[in-house]
């Protein structure tokens, strides 16, 4: 009879909140599916926005330094103007989410970045229409129909007024899991029955965002509730006829139904009906757990599904996927391990491979370069991104974008916020594309580059023109010096990390020009990096060094856009 159970809610130290002792039970919940009730819409100024047309909510951060002090929901944004400059008038309902890790601004002038489904969408110079007092979500009161403990959950205030709702199968498992406010508002005897009770808790306090988890199901749910009541699904793909919002609340339901504990062999995604992120999401816990099966909602969870190597994944129907957002969970799942194979071809796997090529060349130059320059690495506060100390006049840091596909907007407003002067280097593919939007935030674009590779087996070794000496000092870096008269006439360096050689400042002076003694220094650094275990060279070439280094046979491999903030 009992469809709900009222339990408390306990901390635990890895899965941060779980069901606790069953105070109480109902045999239904009316006002449970519910949606936030959002505060009255307003119109904000969104200065020097990139964004044309928003396709869905968006989220606002308001960074003070390192840190975002707070994080704004703007909800179901409407544009009704584009000003001259870029300005954008739109309005939404604005929400300041619960999770800000600060919500006062100490700085006077914070930087603002936009994200739509978690990607970066741009940034703006400022915004103006934000709420001067807190507004949040806020969500109607639940009541229990048929509670046979009232007194118990009015109890709990007294010790902790959070709890849950677990709702229960037709067999009396749990289904899911849910925080709720024990705030009682009215107690009143049941009509179902004597000894029961409808119970009102009021959920007026309660701010989160719709998205908190253990997150509170939205209308959508019932139909999927509905299905599930039943037990978890022995057939696999029940969620195909279901929107992006029924499907994600499908994926909530599959949270409790644990992935395999014996992932390895070969498993296959029916990628038929993975036509949006839950959907995707939904056929990879069904290929790895079987129906209503979970191995992730998202790809931090999908990470976290993958503590175990040795399996393989035949995917079907790949096409069908949203390429983006497929792209970013196949590469998580070759970070882990996976092999990921595939009955057809995929532009999207194609253009991953490519890029991943391209980051790791990068992140490899970038390592090497650092040890070649006497530089101090750091990694960078977002993903994808190496920060370098330089400490030069008008360059203390240099920022490295190793992934410019999806990392270039966050990293172009760092080094355009940061106090001190700082350049952002971004090998790419899309050079346009990352100009513009490098240049959006008012950075100065600086001469382009381009990385250039080659396998050091045959590299050619010029001997010095007669009357030049060669000398060579070997040690943490290989320096190269071409003496006349004592006097030098050309240099550079190498740095040898792994099997990776990056030469450096390979230099000619003025009156010792177009004698090729540019290229005598390149074939002895590169014969002594062989030595030191070197197979594959990579440099950053200027326009001026590019016919050097292609007579040499190295090739290019991408542009580099290269961008200061002084």
């Amino acid at each position: 009879m009992f469809r709900y159970e009222l339990v408390e809610a306990v901390d635990d130290e890895f899965v941060n909140v779980v069901a606790g002792e069953v105070l109480a039970r109902a045999v239904d919940v009316d006002g449970w599916l519910a949606d936030a009730l959002l505060p009255e819409r307003r119109e904000l100024v969104l200065r020097g926005c990139p964004i044309q047309t928003p396709a869905g909510s968006l989220q606002l951060y308001v960074w003070d330094g390192d840190d975002p002090a707070q994080i704004w929901d703007l909800v179901d944004p409407v544009v009704h103007a584009r000003l001259p400059g870029g300005d954008l008038v739109l309005s939404a309902s604005v929400c300041l989410r619960d999770n800000g890790p600060r919500s006062r601004l100490k700085v006077r002038q914070p930087s603002y970045g936009l994200l739509q489904d978690g990607d970066f969408a741009g940034s703006c110079r400022a915004v103006e229409g934000l709420p001067a007092q807190r507004e949040g979500y806020r969500w109607p009161s639940v009541t229990l129909i048929g509670c046979d403990f009232p007194e118990r959950v009015r109890d709990l205030e007294t010790v902790n007024d959070w709890g849950g709702i677990r709702a229960l199968d037709r067999d009396g498992r749990p289904m899911s899991f849910a925080m709720i406010k024990f705030v009682v508002a009215d107690v009143r005897p049941s009509v179902l029955r004597d000894g029961l009770f409808d119970v009102v808790l009021d959920q007026s306090t309660v701010t989160w965002s719709p998205d908190h988890y253990p997150e509170r199901p939205g209308p959508t749910s019932r139909p999927v509730w509905e299905l599930w009541r039943g037990g978890v699904p022995r057939e696999k793909n029940l969620w195909a006829p279901f929107d992006s919002a029924g499907r994600r609340a499908w994926l909530n339901l599959t949270h409790d139904n644990q992935r395999p504990t014996d992932p390895t062999g070969i498993h296959h995604l029916d990628g038929r009906f993975a036509t949006d992120r839950e959907g995707l999401h939904l056929a990879l816990g069904e290929a790895m757990a079987g129906p209503g099966g979970y191995f992730g909602r998202n790809v931090a969870e999908l990470a976290d599904c993958l503590d175990f190597t040795g399996f393989t994944l035949v995917w079907h129907d790949v096409n069908v996927a949203d390429q983006v957002y497929f792209a970013r969970v196949l590469e998580k799942l070759r970070e882990y391990g996976v092999t990921v194979e595939f009955d057809s071809t995929v532009d999207a796997v194609v253009e991953l491979d490519r890029l991943t090529t391209l980051r790791k060349l990068t992140e490899r130059w970038c390592r090497a370069w650092t040890k070649a320059a006497g530089h101090t690495l750091y990694d960078g506060r977002q993903p994808h991104t190496q920060v370098v100390h330089v400490n030069q006049p008008g360059r203390k840091y240099e920022r490295i974008v190793t992934d410019a596909a999806s990392g270039i907007g966050w990293a172009a407003v760092d080094t355009a916020t940061a106090p001190h002067p700082e350049w952002l280097t971004a090998p790419t593919f899309s050079p346009e594309e990352t100009t513009r939007l490098i240049a959006h935030e008012g950075l100065r674009i600086r001469p382009q580059e381009t990385l250039m590779r080659r396998d050091l087996a045959g590299h050619p070794m010029p001997s010095a023109p007669d009357g030049y000496e060669v000398v060579v000092a070997r040690g943490e870096v290989i320096e190269v010096e071409i003496r006349r008269n004592g006097s030098a006439a050309a240099s550079g360096l190498v740095a040898v990390l792994g099997e990776d050689a990056v030469p450096h400042r390979i230099e000619t002076a003025p009156g010792h020009r177009r004698r090729g003694l540019g290229s005598v220094v390149m074939g002895v650094l590169m014969r002594e990096a062989m030595v030191a275990g070197a197979t594959t060279g990579l440099l950053f070439a200027t326009e001026d060094g590019l016919h050097l280094y292609r007579k040499l046979g190295w090739e290019a491999v991408s542009d580099v856009v290269i961008a200061s903030n002084s």
